[in-house]
């Protein structure tokens, strides 16, 4: 092979790796300064969110170690909108046992999210009432 030959291959290598990196510094570029207003009010989106919880009581007890107040576990109804095929219908089977209108239940219900609160820290008697009638939403303590 003629040095010529190598010249040229070693030039056709170093403009593929120029391009190449100017590929990539293009990209980063469009990521950081392009896109980066969108991208960053998605990642506040992300992180930045108040979730209430409830903290854990702890049970009181008297001097002889009998307990005056304990804390219970309550029940809470969601339901993902996507499996529920007539919200309607069964927004009509489970009105009567929350405290939600119809209407509130089926907007609810309607929605494009995958997971929605329906009610929280019900009646236990309810609570059992919906196990038994329904298998399309979910309980959870």
């Amino acid at each position: 092979m003629s040095e010529s030959g190598v010249q040229i291959k070693i030039r056709i290598f170093g403009i593929l790796f120029v391009l190449g990196f100017m590929l990539i510094v293009g990209r980063a570029v469009h990521l950081q300064v392009v896109l980066a207003p969108a991208l960053q009010e998605r990642a506040d989106q992300q992180r930045q969110q108040v979730i209430q919880l409830a903290p854990q009581r702890g049970s009181i007890f008297d001097r002889n170690g009998d307990p005056l107040a304990v804390s219970l576990v309550a029940d809470s109804l969601y339901a993902d909108p996507a499996r529920i095929k007539d919200p309607a219908e069964v927004a009509k089977q489970i009105s009567p046992l929350l405290e939600l209108s119809r209407n509130e239940i089926k907007r609810l219900l309607s929605s494009r999210k995958r997971f929605v609160w329906l009610q929280r820290k019900m009646d236990p008697k309810v609570a059992q009432e919906i196990r038994k009638k329904n298998s399309w939403i979910e309980l959870c303590h």
